[in-house]
């Protein structure tokens, strides 16, 4: 969207986590930091990881998708998710997290979602 035709959107009504992965050539930084800007209502945080943190070659715009990120990058997004979902519900407070990601079932990327179709499963559950 072109910077003089931008609108600030109205506030989602929950906190917005944006990531940075340095290596990505679609989104840099600065193209992050200008999505975050259209919503000046809501709380955000921008979080960069690198592909030497995440003990990888290259992360990329799509590579934080590949199964090699689901114990890191996976994990981490599953539990700001939750955590939101569960204090905007309060069902429990934020920050007391699940020792596991619910509907891990060791399953391949895709399988849940085929899977939930059939059976009422959440299509959404985090598998490997």
């Amino acid at each position: 969207m072109h910077a003089r035709r931008a609108r600030a959107l109205p506030p989602p009504g929950v906190p917005i986590r944006a990531y940075h992965f340095p290596d990505d050539p679609f989104a840099p930084r600065r193209a992050v930091e200008q999505l975050l800007g259209f919503y000046p209502g809501a709380p955000t945080e921008l979080v960069t990881r690198t592909a030497r943190e995440l003990e990888a070659t290259a992360v990329g715009h799509f590579g934080w998708l590949r199964p090699n990120f689901r114990e890191s990058l996976w994990r981490e997004l599953a539990s700001f998710l939750l955590e939101r979902a569960d204090a905007v519900s309060g069902r429990r407070p934020a920050g007391d997290l699940p020792a596991a990601v619910p509907g891990e079932t060791g399953q391949r990327p895709g399988d849940s979602a085929r899977r939930g179709a059939r059976t009422g499963a959440s299509p959404l559950s985090v598998t490997p």
